[in-house]
């Protein structure tokens, strides 16, 4: 699962912890409602649904998207099934976002650091 998935997995389940009853839509897990994906969001699906298959969430109905973006288009309305490994997934998905981003950081700064060395060699000649 890529990075992208990842965070939206989290981003759902807090967004579902977070609720006082437990019930959200994937619109409740998006910082910004009024921004669109570059990519159309379709991978946004395939990752809730990776929650529901995982048992740990289950849909409950349908609701009107609250993003400009999707026109209020129907959207799933999803309940926890399992908090307790809900916080458990929330906890792992944390770290492996946390050691994926520290490794994406280091390699840019790698890479920066070869573009600048670069720049430096071809000033000598």
């Amino acid at each position: 699962m890529n990075l992208s998935a990842m965070k939206c997995q989290l981003a759902m389940l807090d967004a579902l912890l977070k609720s006082s009853n437990g019930i959200a839509t994937i619109c409740d897990a998006t910082s910004d409602r009024t921004a669109t994906f570059q990519d159309g969001g379709k991978w946004r699906g395939p990752a809730i649904l990776a929650l529901a298959n995982a048992n740990m969430i289950r849909g409950i109905g349908a609701a009107n998207s609250r993003r400009l973006s999707r026109n209020r288009g129907l959207v799933r309305v999803w309940q926890l099934s399992d908090p307790d490994g809900a916080k458990q997934i929330a906890k792992q998905l944390r770290s492996i976002i946390q050691r994926q981003s520290s490794t994406v950081a280091a390699a840019e700064q790698r890479q920066r650091t070869l573009l600048r060395e670069e720049d430096n060699d071809g000033q000598g000649e």
